[in-house]
């Protein structure tokens, strides 16, 4: 009995409290205060400001409220649910409270009454439940579901879980929730219904970064391309440049020479310099980079978006690093009122695409002995006595002795590469209350080489936290920093040229030593050089940096940015008495030797900021002003130490007993701006912005230290026009923008207008000597670029894209004029040219199907760019070699920019007698029987750089572009992404190299040298092997470098929620991936995208025989709130 009395008295005191708190909500609810003073200001916007000032939630469809705008509202400290009524009178809905939510519907769906009503009143009732999942299978509380032509709703629960009642035959539902798309599901005489909502998103509404700011990207007016979340999560590429590749127009990113840790090299819009910075400006969280930034020293995980600045009018607020265009990336902030954990991590494999294998012990030993007969041959032409016997012959007072080869069949590709396991993982914390916010990452990546002594580690931490002590002042705080640690023992080049005939380990198994034929030289174990004499080299980077933000109103604030980045490496290298070098091979008497290198980069910012706003009808109006200055600072020291007592435990420097030489340098520089920025949008069709910075830097002489950068644009929202509005049903949104604006280039050398002098010895004898004449003239790289685009939605922008044209003219490019040899030194800096880059872009994205169950949306772009030089003082070519910036390229008045330039072969030389001729005619060349020789063009009897080289391909290509796939289906979800390039040219000097070698010792090489000239073999378009190098770059190495690659594929599958609420998680992703899946291109070296880091030449010489490699990934994502 007292145990059923203490059920009833449980029971009811459990409905009066519930009873209780219900009231209570409504109450607490008429209690809190509003103060809002609002004009022509959208409903969405004005109910995100409600929410900051109470403790619920709205809850609507997206068709309640995505017309209403409030022309105006001012109420001072009034009741929540009074001001809800005035709110709701204006936007013609009503509101109820149910739990933290304020459900908001539209008025009609309560007054109409229809049939179906009646019915689902009057019949008996059928119950239908089920569950409302967002599309990463989370719960959605509070969601608003309705029967379609009824007033019967009833919204979710804390866990997603609804339940109605309706009468029975077929009902639509629908299905609302705030930020998310409105979903309609047909019900037929069925008890569970679970529906799957998909995020709104109304890119349009959107905030893009523009720098020092944000503009909602409808009303941009200058070039801006964004990379979301989305397009970053969705793949599983671990390093920033190979994420956002193919994904905007008129920006080519080549992905490098495939080696661990390798950069990519980034271009927007053409070249802008031609011995300066030509890569865009790195700007993180509205803080600058160090121009020696490496972007994938970004972890991915951490990004919350990028936004690319393409255009002159956009990129003028950064002035003189604005050049080359500007990539701000946004990371992640904590959320309000939420907590969660994460974690994301992968293990990944590799694969060589193409194979490299050097030539079998057989096939080497025929190629070299018969190249030293060859050349013996050509020799007795000059000197009949030639003894033609390789054994017993003396060449050159080289003695080529019996043991000329080894007995061994080595495979060095097998011995020195592997198949390498590599890691990455990240974890982190997120979350935050109304008046603090905070995030926190700690990041591990691990790529190990496929050659073995070959690695890179990466550790990425970072912190962030926001506080809002009241709403006058905003303060934060982040941190972040990367340590990096790379191995690099040995290139691609130098495991395929190790001869076969030696082998790697000697019988007993330890490391194989062996003295070459001919001058009594050493040659290095790979095995053991890789093992045990890698290049060691760590650095730390790491960012500080923290703001005070004081709202003295709604319309006027002011900031403070403070910022200090510092970068620290350290790299060395050991060659111990096993290698030549360490055992007197370039250093007499030498047991040991290390070279030790150290350097920094420090970055000093302080920024202030005051920005103002003020909407009034039909006009909003936004102005900022602000100051900068920065502070810059590098050196380097470069030690060489010999003589240990041991080689594997006391080989510190402390150790050495000799100290030979050391180098080193301190540089600094500075800057300061003033900047100011305005916009105007009136009557949301017609947004005018216009800015203006002025930059000062020591780079320069004084008198030519200050530059200033205006840019001016315009936009015309003609979507918004009525004769559109009206006529236009597939329209949704159209406008069309123009950008003008100057850029500068400061990213040059520190001291480029002094003369600089170092120190020097002349018969012991200190003293000092000019390595640089100053020029005080020089004036600042400025770039003036026009844009004019057209951006475009259809079908309620399911179908979005930009159409836009631009020209870009770079004045007083600055590069090294050549002095006569008695200026004791090479050249001085000057601005001698001028080019210009035009341009068309375009790009489209369509979201082709998107509903409960499907999805699929395609990306495309597509970009054309032709650089031309329109000025310069005096052609500049590149060396036959690639000696200078410009290497094996040049410039020429009116000419594209970037062409290469080189030598056309005539033939091969079959015959000795003729090769003994045509050799008189080579200029520091030795033209040999059965290699090539050159076309005589100027027909002066000789061939030389200065008159017999000309145009021989082009490294522009006709037009680039990218395109991304990403399809849906329930749980399962698709991400391809590709890239392509069409009609640039490329010289494979990696290919060149194949054809000679030293004889004394020579070098094994590709199998295409068995397909050289020989007597036996005489139709063929190659050179035989031997002695004799190339004279220069030459068209029968220029090959077509077009290509079309599938860079990444990755498929994701999210576990369904009843299984992972059961582990305490809150979500759970198993994908796997491919990168470089295939390649489709007619060049025919290792990498059609290999590169060198020069300015204008990179792209013209592939040098490279690293193959790239496919990359197979297996991840697990997981969070829990």
């Amino acid at each position: 009995m007292l145990k059923t009395l203490s059920m009833k008295n449980f029971c009811r005191s459990w409905c009066l409290f519930l009873f209780t708190m219900i009231f209570s909500v409504s109450l607490f609810a008429q209690n809190e205060k509003i103060t809002l003073d609002i004009k022509s200001s959208p409903a969405r916007a004005i109910l995100k400001e409600i929410e900051k000032q109470c403790t619920f939630t709205f809850v609507f469809s997206g068709s309640t409220i995505n017309s209403g705008k409030i022309t105006s509202l001012k109420v001072s400290n009034e009741r929540l649910e009074d001001v809800l009524k005035n709110l709701c009178k204006e936007i013609n809905c009503e509101f109820s409270f149910v739990g933290k939510q304020i459900i908001l519907a539209p008025l009609k769906e309560r007054k109409e009454s229809t049939p179906q009503q009646n019915v689902v009143k009057n019949q008996t009732a059928t119950e239908i439940k089920g569950k409302i999942t967002d599309d990463k299978d989370m719960p959605l509380p509070g969601a608003y579901i309705k029967v379609k032509d009824s007033n019967v709703a009833v919204v979710s629960d804390n866990n997603g879980n609804y339940q109605i009642k309706y009468g029975g035959g077929e009902i639509t539902l629908v299905v609302s929730y705030i930020g998310f798309q409105t979903q309609e599901m047909k019900v037929r005489n069925q008890s569970v219904a679970n529906i799957t909502l998909f995020p709104e998103e109304n890119q349009l509404e959107d905030a893009v970064v523009i720098g020092y700011g944000s503009v909602k990207k409808k009303d941009l007016t200058g070039s801006v391309v964004r990379i979301t979340e989305k397009s970053i999560e969705n793949t599983s590429f671990t390093d920033i440049g190979r994420i956002i590749q193919g994904q905007v127009s008129g920006m080519e990113i080549i992905s490098g020479n495939g080696r661990p840790g390798d950069q990519v090299k980034i271009r927007i819009r053409g070249e802008t310099s031609l011995q300066g910075e030509s890569s865009p400006l790195i700007v993180i969280d509205e803080i600058p980079m160090p121009d020696d930034y490496d972007i994938n020293l970004i972890n991915p995980n951490d990004i919350q978006s990028i936004d690319v600045l393409k255009g002159a009018s956009a990129a003028a607020i950064y002035g003189s690093k604005g050049s080359a265009g500007v990539i701000l990336i946004t990371t992640k902030r904590g959320k309000e009122d939420s907590f969660e954990v994460f974690y994301n991590g992968n293990v990944s494999t590799d694969q060589y695409i193409q194979k490299i294998k050097g030539l079998t012990a057989e096939d080497y030993k025929q190629l070299v002995a018969s190249s030293i007969l060859y050349n013996y041959e050509y020799q007795k032409q000059i000197n009949p006595n030639v003894n033609k016997d390789i054994r017993t012959a003396t060449e050159w007072g080289v003695v080529a002795v019996s043991n000329y080869f080894g007995n061994a069949d080595t495979d060095w590709t097998d011995v020195l590469t592997r198949t390498p396991i590599n890691t990455n993982n990240t974890v982190g914390i997120r979350g935050g209350t109304k008046t603090a916010s905070y995030y926190a990452s700690f990041g591990l990546t691990k790529n190990t080489g496929k050659i073995i002594g070959n690695e890179n580690k990466r550790i990425t931490g970072n912190f962030k936290l926001d506080l809002r002590p009241s709403k006058f002042l905003d303060i934060g705080f982040r941190v972040n920093g990367t340590n990096t640690n790379t191995l690099t023992a040995l290139s691609m080049s130098q495991v395929y040229q190790m001869r076969p005939d030696i082998p790697a380990y000697d019988e007993a198994g330890n490391y194989y030593r062996f003295w070459s034929t001919g001058h009594n030289r050493y040659l290095d174990n790979p095995v053991q050089m890789a093992k045990e004499a890698p290049t060691k080299k760590r650095e730390f980077r790491y960012n500080i940096d923290g703001y005070a933000r004081i709202n003295f109103s709604k319309n006027l604030r002011y900031q403070f940015t403070y910022s200090f980045a510092e970068s620290r490496y350290e790299s060395s290298n050991y060659q111990g008495s096993y290698t030549y070098a360490g055992s007197g091979g370039y250093y007499r008497g030498v047991n040991g030797i290390l070279d030790v290198n150290n350097g920094y980069t420090t970055q000093e910012t302080y920024d202030n900021s005051l920005n103002y706003t003020k909407d009034f009808k039909n006009q909003e109006l936004a102005f900022m002003v602000g100051s900068s200055f920065n502070r810059d600072t590098d050196g380097y020291v470069s030690q060489n130490y010999q003589n240990f007592p041991d080689d594997y435990i006391q080989n510190a420097i402390y150790n050495a007993t000799k100290w030979n030489y050391s180098n080193g340098s301190d540089d600094a520089s500075a800057y300061y701006s003033f900047y100011s920025r305005l916009n105007y949008k009136y009557k949301e069709k017609y947004i005018v912005t216009g800015t203006v910075r002025r930059d000062a830097s020591s780079k320069f002489a004084p008198a030519y230290r200050a530059g200033t950068f205006p840019s001016f644009a315009v936009a015309w929202v003609m979507s918004e026009e009525k004769f559109l509005k009206s006529n236009s049903i597939e329209l949704t949104f159209l406008k069309l923008r123009a950008g003008w604006g100057v850029t500068g280039n400061n990213r040059i050398g520190r001291y480029s207008w002094r003369t600089m002098f170092d120190t020097s010895n002349y018969f012991d004898l200190p003293g000092s000597i000019p390595i640089s004449i100053g020029n005080n003239l020089i004036k600042w790289e400025e770039t003036r670029q026009i844009d004019i685009a057209l951006d475009y939605g259809f079908w309620k922008n399911r179908i979005t894209g930009t159409l836009g044209v631009y020209n870009k003219i770079t004045d007083g490019l600055l590069f090294g004029f050549t002095l006569p040899l008695s200026a004791g030194v090479t050249s001085v800096n000057t601005n001698m040219a001028k080019i210009e880059n035009k341009g068309i872009e375009f790009d489209i994205r369509a979201q082709l199907l998107e509903d409960t169950k499907w999805g699929l949306n395609v990306g495309f772009n597509i970009s054309a760019n032709r650089g031309k030089v329109l000025d310069m003082d005096k052609e500049i070519v590149g060396s036959a070699f690639g000696g200078t910036s410009l290497g094996s390229t040049v410039l020429k008045i009116g000419e594209p920019v970037g062409l290469i330039y080189g030598y056309r072969i005539a033939g091969i030389m079959s015959d000795p007698k003729e090769a003994l001729l045509i050799s008189q005619k080579e200029v520091g060349n030795y033209a040999g029987y059965g290699r090539y020789y050159y076309k005589d063009l100027n027909e002066d009897g000789k061939i030389d750089a200065l008159y017999d080289r000309e145009v021989i391909g082009k490294t522009q290509p006709d037009f680039y572009g990218g395109f991304n796939i990403d399809f849906r289906y329930k749980r399962l979800t698709a991400r391809m992404m590709g890239k392509f390039s069409y009609g640039a040219q490329k010289h494979w000097s990696g290919m060149a190299d194949q054809f000679h070698s030293n004889l004394y010792n020579p070098s094994n090489t590709l199998e295409y040298a068995l397909y050289g000239w020989t007597p036996s073999y005489p139709n063929t378009n190659l050179q035989r092997f031997g002695a004799g190098w190339e004279k220069g770059v030459a068209d029968n190495y220029i090959f077509d470098a077009s290509y079309l690659k599938i860079t990444d594929l990755t498929i994701g599958y999210d576990l369904p929620s009843n299984f992972v609420t059961k582990m305490g998680l809150s979500s759970v992703n198993i994908y796997g991936a491919v990168n470089n899946v295939i390649t489709f291109t007619s060049y025919p070296g290792t990498n059609v995208e290999a590169s060198t880091t020069a300015t204008i030449s990179g792209g013209a010489q592939d040098y490279t025989v690293y193959p790239l490699s496919r990359t197979f990934t297996l991840g697990l994502k997981f969070m829990f709130r």
